[in-house]
């Protein structure tokens, strides 16, 4: 049995099966209702240079099939494992003979994605990444076009951000509509993966990529007053799910963890009613008291709050507070996208998610004027500007403090 071509979750493939699967990722993606499940090709319709590509793959195919024949008239079994050797050895080989620089950008950046993935860090930059190439899979589908490393050029740098900041059809991985904040670290990641490429001399340095800047904004840090504190703890929740929600919010009003350090909290690292503990995102170790409400809501839940992975718990958050008519009233935000600085009104509850919590519990220690050096020791900031970055700058009584600097 030689190769077939087949469709693999959106990409084609090079499909061989002998003690083993071989699904080699010729790096074309395409909707099921543009490939022809009986000649394995693609269809012309809504394919742009579709017979270009129907080629490509044709030669990716013969290139594996002949390495079976080979194996075959040499009298050794073709199994999976032998077939992917002497292929990677050929790709080797043309590798360091032909200009790397006309290279599919998708096969390395998929690539560069599955060694971040073997290798231990921590799932939010992994899902950094993956965003990252999910947006340019986005890009290719839109403008049905397949990226080289070639192509990455000043041209498309800005083709590349305005892309990022605006909104996706439907289908598409990545929603879009980022603003400037986002897009620089997507531009980050993809500097990384780039000097990934040149220390692997898989390309040389791209001038244009490493001195592409978009300017980072402040953005505007939404905390819990003391009237919607008050309001959310007499609040009654409907159900247990609410009930859960909402302890766990509290709670990180009341300790300032990080919601990873929630999840991850059990009675070993409680110690006379103050957590003593090591941050799961930074390694930094903090020392928090528990008061009297975080106490009663420890004890209430049986000494854990892993109740919701985060991405469940933000959206339960959000649908508890828009019950609550505190969170209903309209706040000003501010957002800049491709240069444009944008404001708007929206409704508190939106804007409010986990990290939350942690905010509020930074802006009002600062309000009950606790020491920096105290908020830094439970919180586990190592620097005072990184403290200051989660502390709501302006409140509700700025112009009060301003009129105590009149002389008498």
């Amino acid at each position: 049995m030689l190769s077939t071509v087949k469709l693999y979750r959106g990409t084609i493939v090079i499909y061989y099966s002998k003690n083993g699967v071989l699904r080699y990722n010729t790096g074309f993606r395409v909707e099921a209702k543009h490939f022809s499940e009986t000649k394995l090709i693609l269809k012309s319709s809504g394919i742009r240079n579709y017979d270009e590509i129907n080629s490509n793959i044709i030669q990716m195919q013969q290139r594996i099939d002949k390495i079976i024949l080979k194996l075959k008239t040499e009298g050794i079994k073709a199994t999976v494992e032998l077939v992917k050797q002497r292929l990677n050895d050929e790709i080797e080989k043309v590798n360091s003979e032909v200009n790397r620089e006309h290279f599919a950008l998708m096969e390395h950046m998929e690539e560069f994605y599955e060694r971040k993935k073997g290798s231990k860090i921590k799932s939010g930059s992994l899902k950094a990444y993956r965003s990252l190439m999910n947006a340019f899979k986005d890009y290719e589908k839109i403008f049905n076009t397949r990226l080289k490393l070639k192509d990455i050029d000043k041209d498309f740098l800005n083709s590349f951000e305005y892309f990022l900041s605006q909104d996706r059809p439907r289908g598409c991985l990545t929603e879009g509509n980022l603003n400037d904040n986002t897009i620089s670290k997507r531009f980050k990641h993809l500097k990384e993966f780039w000097r990934s490429l040149v220390e692997r001399n898989l390309s040389a340095e791209n001038k244009d990529l490493s001195s592409y800047k978009i300017s980072q904004y402040e953005t505007d840090i939404i905390v819990l007053n003391e009237e919607e504190l008050k309001t959310l703890l007499d609040y009654t929740p409907k159900t247990d799910r609410e009930r859960k929600v909402k302890d766990v919010f509290l709670f990180g009003c009341m300790t300032g963890l990080r919601y990873s350090d929630i999840r991850t909290l059990d009675s070993s690292h409680i110690n006379s009613d103050i957590i003593c503990k090591y941050a799961i995102k930074t390694g930094g170790y903090f020392e928090v008291p528990l008061n009297s409400i975080a106490k009663e809501i420890w004890e209430r839940n049986e000494e854990t709050l892993n109740h919701f992975v985060l991405q469940k718990y933000n959206i339960y958050l959000k649908q508890m507070l828009l019950g609550i008519k505190v969170f209903q009233k309209k706040i000003k935000i501010k957002r800049r996208r491709y240069n444009e600085m944008e404001y708007q009104m929206v409704k508190k509850w939106t804007r409010i998610s986990s990290h939350c919590s942690r905010r509020t519990f930074i802006t009002n220690c600062i309000k009950q004027n606790i020491p920096i050096n105290e908020i830094m020791k439970m919180t586990g900031h190592s620097t005072i500007s990184m403290l200051l970055n989660y502390m709501q700058k302006f409140g509700d009584k700025t112009f009060d403090f301003v009129e105590r600097l009149k002389v008498k």
